[in-house]
């Protein structure tokens, strides 16, 4: 929620198209309708996308489909904004960036919520639930560098850290 509210001070234009990244987005979606004409969302299992479109109740203007979000079937830069919050911190992180840099109009926003690592070195015991979960966290320190590498201009690097024990309390 947090990463919505900061995303949305940035003063987002409104638009023809946006696209989300990743499960359990549909408090984003609801939000980010009203800045853009059509809203996609592509997630990489398929009961997340019965949930979502049960969850959005078949709204006309919101796409979900299931992709993998290193190969999507977008046309080179369809959209004004992605948002993606830690559905792209992962082995292949690489190749989604690369992936969403194609698909991003020029001049447009990208929003990442990476899932970091505060301190290094990182607890084993933290590294290894990260390692059957599947993420491949980066140090925060590490994150603007790593998108200034891919081509990305970085707009606002915020840290958000204590949004998860606030989610945690609220649930």
């Amino acid at each position: 929620r947090k990463q919505l509210e900061h995303l949305i001070e940035l003063n987002i234009p409104k638009g023809e198209r946006a696209l989300i990244i990743g499960p359990n987005c549909e408090s984003i979606a609801a939000r980010l309708i009203e800045y853009f004409t059509k809203l996609y969302i592509i997630t990489d299992a398929y009961e997340s996308v019965m949930q979502i479109k049960m969850k959005l109740k078949d709204d006309e203007r919101i796409k979900v489909k299931m992709m993998d979000y290193a190969h999507t079937d977008f046309q080179d830069e369809s959209f004004e904004l992605i948002s993606a919050q830690g559905s792209i911190s992962v082995p292949d992180r690489k190749d989604i960036v690369k992936e969403l840099k194609r698909i991003l109009k020029s001049r447009s926003l990208f929003c990442a919520g990476e899932i970091v690592s505060l301190k290094e070195p990182v607890p084993g015991f933290v590294n290894d639930i990260w390692e059957r979960s599947g993420l491949e966290p980066m140090a925060s320190s590490a994150v603007k560098k790593y998108y200034e590498s891919k081509g990305f201009e970085v707009l606002s690097d915020t840290d958000l850290s204590t949004t998860l024990k606030d989610f945690y309390e609220s649930t």
